[in-house]
């Protein structure tokens, strides 16, 4: 005899969750994964977590955009105010929002700004003293060449801005003759000035200097003696004096005229004299005898002379004296004339400058500053060990390095990877290889590169360089980047600013235009989100990860502060869970396991055939303990679980019964 058959053969089936994976957004998603969370991490994977508390690090900042570690220092740029190690250094205003920071040796360097901070003690400067990587010399003035060095004979600058105590260039073609009366001397200057602004009479007077000049004697009958031509720098003094008249352009004065070479002048008359500064409290005319140079041996340089064009060079300053710079030897032989052994030029504007490209992104790599600039589309390295000179080639290791490339689109950022450079662009990576400017090396990579306006996504962590492209999250490790946030689903990610701990990434974005603080767990290939925070800046400084946010604070990331916030908000949101079997089947109940830690809390919620969330359980303790949540839901043919906790409450497994069978 034959039976007749079921209608439903049932079974019981049993799905345990005792590993939780992380976020996924997609519209299938594995067990343990979560569609959406707030504020869990992988920390006690494979159990689930919350973040660990955020504590404030400093509030002393106004508005603080941007820092950056060095000699295990904090540096903060704070409402255009730099800082360091929490004192304030320069002006206020000096910097801006956009300012970016790089450290290189002894010194912090700022971009676009194109200066430096020193943060110690050097040979070339000292600890907190500020200075340009640019440098320019540049002045209406007279010199004189010979072979290598150009001396300055005055030094009236074209840029420079006189203070009230010092008429720029008065010096010039200052004729001083002995009067009729023994022992007086008329000053007379190449132009009408204010003197009595600067001068009474029977105040003390002194003036000295040092003049390229023609020399007239004259015997004391007032009769013509002789001239005489001065080819060096001869210094003159006129001392314990008085003023006894002062006029337009002449101050008549008491006192002894003594001139270098043995003569002893009543009349000088100086072709080219350094400016000269009247001290309106003591009445003092001094001509200073050095120029303010800020240039130093080891530059490269470009060299301007506007009445002598021929002198126009780039060389590397050998030495500089207080009013001259040499460069090497017989760089000027060829304006030398046969018989002589300088040449003089007249005043006229003379430029000395030690330039920098204009550098879109800026990294430190191997003891260089490398930079890119979109006005060339060229990647450029400063001179080994010395972030001001950008310009020194001689044909050595020390040399800079400037390379035209042939890509389309803007410069996006640049990062250093353990074996070579990487200069990106949206759609482009330029690598570069060796060890030297004369074995550089560059190839090209087209691929999911930099997004532009996410270059401070960039963060490398174990020998990976992570990063934000158009696609989403990159990581490269030496090949095709790879991308590692196909989990977000859909929407629009953009504006990424990132940082780690040396172990995970933290990066801030908008999602469709919303903030999103995310968190990649780089050993376990885990996302997990955090909350809403935007960030403006990262630094990893004394083993802890530090943040700028939007209120001006700066906190630690997983801070152990008493202080710090224990009571986080948290979310879970698990499926929905549908077993995606032919046969039909009935779900029996649900096992939700989890220890809640002293003052916690804990919501259970379910959605069943996607239906609103229900209440299933309300938890909270005062004592730390473990609990089994059962939860039997409606017939259905899918459900998710949501859960909403205060406090840490650590969730460790989640178990699903169901049986099916057939028709």
């Amino acid at each position: 005899m034959v039976l007749a058959t079921l209608a439903y053969t049932l079974q019981a089936q049993q799905e345990r969750i005792l590993e939780f994976q992380g976020l996924n957004k997609k519209s299938v998603i594995d067990d343990g994964e979560m569609r959406d969370m707030l504020n869990l991490s992988s920390d006690e994977y494979p159990c689930l977590y919350q973040r660990k508390p955020r504590a404030v690090y400093s509030d002393r900042y106004k508005k603080p955009t941007a820092m950056i570690v060095k000699d295990s220092k904090l540096a903060v740029i704070s409402d255009g105010v730099f800082y360091y190690d929490g004192q304030e250094y320069g002006n206020e205003g000096q910097f801006s929002d956009q300012t970016r920071m790089v450290a290189i040796n002894s010194k912090i360097c700022f971009f676009p700004e194109k200066c430096w901070f020193s943060v110690r003690d050097t040979e070339d400067c000292s600890f907190g003293e500020f200075g340009n990587i640019e440098e320019k010399l540049d002045m209406q003035t007279s010199c004189r060449i010979d072979s290598s060095k150009v001396t300055f004979l005055s030094t009236e600058t074209v840029v420079a801005k006189p203070d009230p105590r010092t008429i720029v260039g008065m010096g010039k073609n200052i004729k001083i003759s002995r009067s009729t009366t023994l022992n007086r001397y008329v000053l007379t200057f190449g132009k009408s000035y204010n003197l009595s602004d600067y001068f009474e009479i029977g105040r003390a007077f002194e003036a000295s200097g040092i003049f390229y000049m023609t020399i007239t004697t004259t015997e004391s009958d007032g009769s013509f003696n002789s001239t005489t031509e001065s080819d060096i720098a001869t210094t003159w003094k006129l001392s314990s004096g008085t003023v006894v008249d002062i006029g337009d352009n002449e101050l008549t004065v008491n006192g002894t005229l003594s001139a270098g070479d043995g003569y002893s002048s009543i009349s000088l008359f100086g072709k080219n004299v350094h400016s000269v500064s009247m001290d309106d409290i003591t009445g003092e005319l001094s001509v200073e005898g050095n120029v303010d140079i800020k240039l130093k041996p080891g530059d490269a340089v470009t060299l301007t002379v506007e009445k002598k064009p021929e002198c126009n060079t780039s060389a590397v300053i050998e030495e500089v004296g207080g009013d001259y710079i040499k460069f090497p030897d017989d760089t000027f032989i060829n304006i030398i004339a046969e018989g002589t052994s300088a040449v003089a030029v007249e005043s006229g504007r003379i430029t000395v400058e030690r330039l920098c490209p204009d550098l879109d992104h800026v990294i430190e790599a191997n003891n260089r500053l490398w930079g890119v600039s979109n006005a060339d589309n060229t990647i450029y390295a400063c001179k080994l060990g010395d972030p001001t000179n950008w310009q020194y080639y001689q044909s050595t290791a020390l040399d800079s390095y400037a390379a035209t490339q042939g890509t389309d689109g803007e410069w996006t950022g640049c990062a250093m990877y353990s074996s070579h450079l990487l200069f990106f662009k949206e759609d482009y990576i330029h690598r570069l290889f060796g060890n030297k400017p004369a074995n550089y090396q560059t190839d090209t990579m087209e691929c999911h590169a930099l997004e532009k306006g996410s270059s401070k996504s960039l963060a490398i962590i174990n020998d990976v360089v992570f990063y934000k492209s158009r696609v989403g999250i990159m990581a490269y490790s030496g090949g095709t980047p790879t991308l590692i946030s196909d989990n977000f689903g859909t929407g629009k990610y953009e504006d990424a600013i990132a940082g780690t701990d040396r172990f995970k990434y933290f990066i801030s974005l908008l999602h469709d235009g919303k903030p999103e603080f995310l968190v990649y767990d780089t050993n376990r290939m885990l996302w997990h989100k955090e909350d809403d925070l935007r960030v403006r800046s990262f630094a990893y400084h004394d083993g802890k990860l530090l943040y700028i946010a939007e209120d001006n604070y700066i906190y630690e990331i997983d801070s152990d502060k008493p202080a710090a916030n224990n009571d986080i908000k948290w979310m879970a949101q698990f499926g929905p869970f549908d077993e995606f079997i032919e046969n039909k089947k009935v779900y029996s109940k649900f096992k939700l396991r989890v220890k809640l830690e002293d003052l916690s809390e804990l919501v259970v919620m379910i959605s069943v055939d996607d239906g609103k969330w229900e209440l299933v359980e309300r938890i909270g303790t005062e004592k730390a303990r473990s609990v089994t949540i059962p939860i039997v839901p409606r017939r259905c043919n899918r459900f998710a679980i949501r859960l909403d906790g205060k406090g840490y409450c650590k969730v460790e497994s989640l178990v699903r019964v169901y049986r099916q069978g057939r028709l």
